[in-house]
């Protein structure tokens, strides 16, 4: 997957990539970086060069992000804006911040700093609570993704504190952070969920959603999300996997909510081991990677159409479904864990 023609630079898809004459390609060496670290391969990769290529797309905000996807996506998500009713992410805001939240993680996975630390955080209690509350909480897996992206850039600050909140970095940004989690409790649904009260999203949505504020309890370095149970009872109630990142939602919230109890062991155990073979269904064994939909490689990223979709792996589905495979084997306790290693993310 590795570009000949620019170093650091990776393809989305094994040959159905799209050509345009403008460069491209950061989110692909973001999964690369990850699936690299998961691997603990670091040493049979150029790591300077991919650090370097994902340094070039940052701008002084600290934001880094494609502008071809910025480019590619505008018709798709002005659709997706009137539809919802949430204009959050009219003029691609949304997608540049959760392109660099991937960008940061990768980058901390390369121990490379970005040039510029990300300045577009809350930096106060009342701008913490205006920015979730301007989310769409109809919307879980929206509302709770980028919640978890504000709690990612708080807390990079104490991994690179060269930002506006210098002054006592860690107190500071501890208080944000708190205050944070303690504003979602609102949201908070018996499903165990994240959503607006009165709504009712799909349990689809729900268990996506959950999963963005998991990964905002792993970024946060807090080790309990609370009604474990409830959570636990919710994946284990959804059994269809269409693609990629809906079946790994299921699997990360298993994951982080099961640490914390004994409940319905043996079901997760089983529910692991139905999903390891249904991950051979995405699994192209000539080449040794996945595709994000069985048969097929993925063809939008953030709605840009980036690759022709044709039956063959991409890099996408590749990372998520090793993830998922470093998450299945901890949970299963089985020998292989002990040579993978959870992403940063």
């Amino acid at each position: 997957m590795r570009d000949p023609l620019e170093d650091g630079r990776f393809k989305y898809s094994l040959s159905g990539d799209l050509n345009f004459e403008e460069r491209w390609g950061l989110g692909n060496s973001v999964f690369a970086t990850k699936i690299v670290y998961m691997l603990e391969a670091e040493t049979q990769y150029p790591i300077s060069s991919i650090a370097k290529y994902i340094q070039s797309f940052q701008n002084q905000k600290g934001e880094i992000f494609d502008p071809l996807i910025s480019k590619k996506s505008g018709w798709y998500r002005s659709l997706y804006c009137v539809v919802d009713r949430d204009f959050n992410n009219f003029f691609g805001t949304q997608t540049r911040r959760a392109e660099s939240r991937q960008s940061f993680a990768a980058l901390r996975a390369l121990q490379r700093p970005p040039e510029y630390c990300y300045q577009l955080a809350p930096s106060t209690v009342d701008e913490v609570k205006k920015y979730i509350h301007s989310l769409n909480w109809n919307k879980p897996w929206n509302a709770g993704s980028h919640f978890s992206h504000m709690i990612f850039f708080l807390k990079s600050n104490d991994w690179w504190p060269r930002s506006k909140l210098v002054e006592s970095p860690s107190e500071k940004i501890n208080e944000l952070i708190n205050a944070a989690f303690d504003e979602i409790s609102v949201y908070r649904q018996e499903s165990g969920a994240w959503f607006q009260g009165g709504g009712s999203p799909s349990t689809a949505e729900q268990v996506s959603g959950a999963m963005k504020i998991t990964n905002a309890y792993m970024a946060a370095e807090k080790d309990s999300i609370g009604k474990e149970e409830k959570l636990i009872d919710l994946c284990l109630g959804l059994t269809i996997n269409p693609d990629a990142c809906n079946n790994f939602n299921l699997v990360l919230v298993l994951y982080f909510a099961s640490k914390r109890t004994s409940y319905r062991r043996s079901d997760i155990y089983r529910f692991c081991l139905d999903t390891i073979s249904y991950y051979k269904r995405h699994y192209w064994s000539d080449t040794k990677g996945f595709s994000f939909f069985v048969g097929r490689s993925n063809h939008r990223y953030y709605g840009a159409r980036l690759t022709k979709g044709l039956p063959e792996p991409d890099i996408h589905g590749t990372h998520l479904y090793l993830w998922g495979i470093v998450l299945i084997s901890n949970m299963l306790e089985l020998s292989v864990r002990k040579r993978l290693r959870e992403p940063i993310t």
